[in-house]
């Protein structure tokens, strides 16, 4: 697997665990610890592909209404 594929599974697994924690606890309630715990990353990796909990946000709201990422 190349590194632009890792990366991208890693984002894709990132917007999937917020996805899930977003429709189960809300966003506010959501930490990025856990999404990182559902990941199966990083906290720190987490950060470093998204920058923050609102990017994810946007990241996992763009899907919702564009469809894919």
């Amino acid at each position: 697997m190349t590194q632009k594929e890792l990366r991208e599974q890693n984002r894709a697994a990132v917007i999937q665990a917020a996805q899930g924690r977003f429709l189960a606890q809300s966003i506010d309630k959501t930490t990025i610890a856990e999404i990182a715990e559902d990941a199966d990353l990083t906290p720190m990796s987490v950060y470093r592909y998204f920058g923050s909990k609102q990017a994810i946000a946007v990241a996992v709201a763009k899907i919702a209404v564009d469809g894919h990422r």
